[in-house]
């Protein structure tokens, strides 16, 4: 009898394995815990140089190049003009005649002569003249004057006041930008206007400038 107890209790543990499966399989079957995600940022690898990038530097990116101003004449002296911008510095007289000279000369190249003349009423006057008929008069080491002749190599120069009145313009384009005066003087048909001073070919109307001069000057009437 007792042995039949044994057999009956045998099956029922059994019968009751069967039914729970997942106890007997707990530690196979269960699902294994994700590895922990690292949401730090990463640091960017940086560029090493290669010894082709050590060969062959990479050239410096060239400085744009000074743009060379324009030269303009003016009844208080000369004026330096940036193309680009506009601006004007303005060589006055009675600055150094030195800085003046070397400023005309970076925009116009060396000066054809120097020249003096000791019998101008005001004294012994310097002159530095260039190709196209400008000539910086200079007293004491000092910009005075500056002048403009016809009778120049080039007698078909472009420089000009900042109006645009130069060699060759006619009375009526002087008389468009400014209130002039004319006389008639042993030099010929001379004029002024304002700081500006020099001489017609004729007393026309169209008559061109063929001299002009400002500051002292150095003339014989």
């Amino acid at each position: 009898m007792r042995a039949w107890v044994n057999i009956i209790l045998i099956v029922v543990a059994a019968a009751l394995s069967a039914c729970n499966p997942s106890q007997s399989r707990q530690g196979r079957d269960r699902a294994p815990t994700a590895p922990a995600v690292d949401a730090s940022p990463t640091a960017k690898p940086t560029a090493q140089p290669t010894a082709e990038s050590a060969r062959h530097p990479a050239a410096p990116s060239a400085a744009a190049p000074a743009t060379t101003p324009m030269l303009a004449l003016s009844g208080e002296g000369l004026a330096l003009i940036d193309a680009a911008s506009g601006s004007t510095r303005h060589l006055q007289f009675d600055v150094s005649a030195d800085a003046v000279v070397a400023a005309v000369t970076r925009i116009r190249g060396a000066p054809k002569e120097r020249t003096v003349n000791g019998e101008c009423g005001t004294g012994p006057i310097e002159f530095v003249t260039w190709k196209d008929g400008l000539s910086v008069l200079i007293q004491q080491q000092t910009f005075r004057g500056w002048s403009m002749n016809q009778r120049a190599t080039n007698p078909a120069s472009t420089l000009a006041t900042m109006s645009g009145i130069g060699l060759g313009s006619s009375r009526s384009a002087l008389e468009a930008v400014s209130v002039i005066k004319v006389s008639e003087t042993t030099l010929g048909t001379e004029f002024s206007a304002g700081g500006l001073n020099g001489l017609f070919a004729s007393a026309a109307a169209d008559a061109p400038i063929t001299a002009m001069w400002s500051g002292v000057a150095c003339v014989f009437r």
